[in-house]
């Protein structure tokens, strides 16, 4: 059974909920920025930066359409969040406690009910190949990570790392090509990879 505080699961949940219904209304923004909203600065440089990228389009094989190719944005880390030896120390825990802070600023409320699935992100299980940030069409990055406006909570123990992450439902079909392509048990959703946990949590 995950060590999971259900208060403060739920607490950080509905706040993340309405941080990305907010950031959703830009809409001329693409998958890989729309949420990225939080990108603070660090040694002069933003934590994230964006490039316009070709992909390949192998779909394209199969259907016989003449589009072989797909235009998308990707985000890129500017600094190594793996670059110390505990999570404690590294670039993504001070970037999950920074974004949390900045969405609790934030005076909002919503009576609307947000549509979407909870992913569960094994942190040290990554691998960067850029596989699913391809499928993904740069929701996911290159580390495998969703955006940082999703993240909502963490799980660290000796041996795992659990990053959760609210992924509006408009992007699961994007997800679910990431996992398609990623590494086995590397990622997935919260109620299909720990069943009882999400059960007792979410209920």
């Amino acid at each position: 059974m995950l060590q999971i505080d259900k208060e403060v699961f739920r607490n950080n949940l509905l706040l993340t909920q309405q941080y990305c219904e907010l950031q959703l209304a830009n809409a001329e923004k693409n998958h890989a920025s729309i949420l990225r909203s939080i990108n603070p600065v660090v040694n002069g440089k933003s934590i994230f930066d964006f490039c316009f990228i070709t992909n390949y389009n192998y779909e394209s094989i199969r259907a016989d359409i003449p589009e072989v190719y797909i235009f998308d944005f990707h985000s890129n880390w500017t600094t190594d969040p793996f670059n110390h030896d505990s999570l404690d120390d590294s670039p993504i825990n001070s970037l999950f406690e920074e974004q949390l802070k900045r969405k609790a600023a934030l005076v909002y409320e919503s009576s609307l009910e947000s549509e979407g699935g909870v992913l569960a992100v094994r942190i040290w299980d990554t691998v960067v190949d850029g596989a699913a940030q391809g499928e993904s069409r740069g929701f996911l990055d290159e580390y495998d990570f969703p955006p940082v406006d999703t993240w909502f909570y963490k799980i660290v123990g000796a041996d795992e790392a659990i990053l959760f992450a609210w992924v509006p439902k408009q992007f699961m079909w994007l997800v679910d090509q990431g996992i398609a392509v990623n590494v086995p048990d590397m990622m997935g959703w919260f109620e299909k990879e720990y069943p009882q946990d999400y059960t007792r949590v979410m209920n």
